[in-house]
């Protein structure tokens, strides 16, 4: 990031991530989708889960919960790991993340509001005119991790 911070997912947008199923290690097509607004009951339990889904391979029921929100990326972490969110998975495994939606920073100098950020083809390009300079968001690349 170049003269951002703050850079995070807009308030009301979900998450896309890739899973696999851990029972099957079944992998569907494309994204699902993690509202962190929105609780899905699970199957003959008391719980609920931002992530519900049934493996169309094995038929089992998999979750994910938010755990905390979704945390900022700060200018300070610019060109270092930095973990976006935390989630509480019951047979699933998170393989990939996509930047689908709109995403919201500030100008690191200027404190300007960037409410139009769209990373889905991995970079992103503006001018903050309170400072007369550029602000960039490039190169935009995420891993998952096991905690």
């Amino acid at each position: 990031m170049e003269g951002l911070t703050d850079l995070t997912l807009a308030e009301g947008e979900v998450i896309h991530l890739r899973v696999e199923c851990t029972n099957c290690h079944l992998a569907p097509e494309g994204t699902m989708t993690l509202d962190p607004t929105e609780e899905i009951a699970l199957n003959g339990s008391r719980g609920s889960a931002h992530l519900v889904f049934r493996c169309k391979d094995c038929r089992h029921e998999n979750s994910a919960t938010l755990v905390g929100g979704i945390n900022r990326y700060l200018d300070a972490q610019a060109g270092s790991w930095a973990p976006m969110i935390e989630l509480d998975c019951r047979g699933l495994e998170p393989v990939g993340f996509k930047p689908i939606g709109t995403w919201i920073a500030k100008g690191a100098d200027s404190g300007t509001s960037f409410t139009e950020i769209d990373l889905e083809e991995g970079e992103w390009m503006d001018y903050d005119e309170k400072t007369g300079e550029a602000v960039s968001a490039l190169e935009f690349q995420s891993k998952v991790e096991r905690c």
